[in-house]
């Protein structure tokens, strides 16, 4: 498997930038939080442009993006990518299932994706994914029978 789109050291420059995110948002900084997704963007496109779309980078950039329309966007091409490269799927579309359910209130899509990702959570999810799995793809059955 591809793991790392790029050199340990700007990998670690990602994982800082990402960490400084996280910190404003429990902070309840959102100019903080909202500064540095706009560092991770230029950052994560620099990357891009000098090594290629990699899966890692759009789901990374996905999972920070203020925006659920662009985090859906965002999620569907490193689906795309992930697909392509014959790479694990499992992680994006369970982030992009609960953004369909929980932001967009879209169950019928998010449960299509989730489904979609139901042999690689069985076989390389962990007992945490896979809890995550199940609760969301139970709240999409759900709500998608009420809708």
């Amino acid at each position: 498997m591809e793991g790392f789109p790029c050199e340990a050291g700007e990998w670690a420059r990602v994982k800082e930038i990402t960490l400084g995110i996280v910190n404003a948002t429990l902070a309840d900084d959102d100019v903080l939080a909202r500064a540095g997704f706009l560092e991770l963007e230029e950052y994560s496109n620099a990357l891009i442009s000098k090594y290629g779309s990699h899966p890692v980078l759009l789901e990374t950039l996905a999972d920070f993006a203020p925006d659920p329309d662009m985090q859906l966007e965002l999620y569907r091409k490193a689906s795309e990518e992930s697909l392509t490269r014959k790479m694990p799927i499992h992680t994006i579309h369970v982030s992009w299932g609960r953004i369909l359910i929980e932001e967009c209130r879209r169950p019928e899509e998010a449960l299509r994706i989730l489904e979609a990702c139901s042999r690689d959570v069985e076989v390389l999810a962990d007992e945490d994914e896979k809890a995550e799995y199940c609760r969301l793809l139970g709240a999409a059955r759900r709500s998608a029978r009420l809708s």
